[in-house]
């Protein structure tokens, strides 16, 4: 992997895959999310209000219909699948927002978000709309933090001109911050490292991670001493 060099005014942006941060293989007790048997209960049923789920309209929705206007159907069936789906939840209170996600979606894979009274957010591709499987929210898919303070040391390790040279302040220089609906996981972490001219410069980075993706992004500058 090119190594991207560590300079007083660059910003380093990095994605890599770490296996050791993939949320899918990682133990519930890891994360703190329950064990998928305990996610979703047949006899839970949030209220689903009819207003969430008023049809999309042309003249309201005009970028929608441009790219997904041939499946328009499916786009309405799939909406009330995922606001069913949400709903069946014990984590779901009741179902205030359902909408089809237009970044995530494609023509070959819809994707919706889904947010309860109570801030629990939901995600589901067409794919896991199909399936019968367990209910998960967003924070129940976070990464847990012991996994994300690691996969940001890896990171930042790869993003340097010497990694070897790499200190970073685990303890007193590190925090971990986790979005309460969105599951979104942020470790902001101070480390000091050695630039081309092997002279150590103090650095900030912050590293990004979502709910159910195995790629983190991190975020370099130099620190303000």
């Amino acid at each position: 992997m090119k190594r991207l060099p560590l300079s007083i005014a660059g910003l380093a942006l990095v994605s890599v895959l770490t296996a050791c941060g993939d949320p899918s293989t990682t133990n519930s007790s890891d994360t703190g999310a329950s064990a998928p048997s305990s996610l979703a209960t047949s006899s839970h049923k949030a209220d689903i209000p009819d207003y969430v789920l008023s049809p999309y309209t042309a003249d309201q929705y005009p970028k929608l219909f441009a790219a997904f206007g041939s499946r328009i159907d499916d786009v309405e069936r799939l909406r009330r699948a995922a606001a069913e789906k949400a709903a069946a939840s014990p984590t779901c209170d009741r179902v205030e927002v359902v909408e089809l996600s237009q970044v995530r979606s494609s023509l070959s894979d819809l994707n919706y978000f889904v947010d309860c009274a109570n801030s629990t957010r939901f995600r589901f591709s067409e794919t896991e709309l199909a399936s019968a499987g367990p209910v998960a929210s967003e924070t129940q898919k976070a990464w847990g933090e012991a996994e994300a303070r690691s996969a940001c040391e890896e990171l930042i390790r790869q993003s340097a001109s010497i990694p070897t040279s790499v200190k970073v302040h685990s303890f007193l220089g590190t925090s971990v911050y986790k979005a309460p609906s969105t599951g979104n996981v942020v470790v902001t972490s101070d480390f000091d490292a050695k630039n081309a001219f092997a002279t150590e410069i103090g650095y900030r980075a912050k590293c990004y991670f979502e709910p159910g993706v195995a790629t983190g992004k991190v975020e370099i500058s130099q620190r303000l001493r």
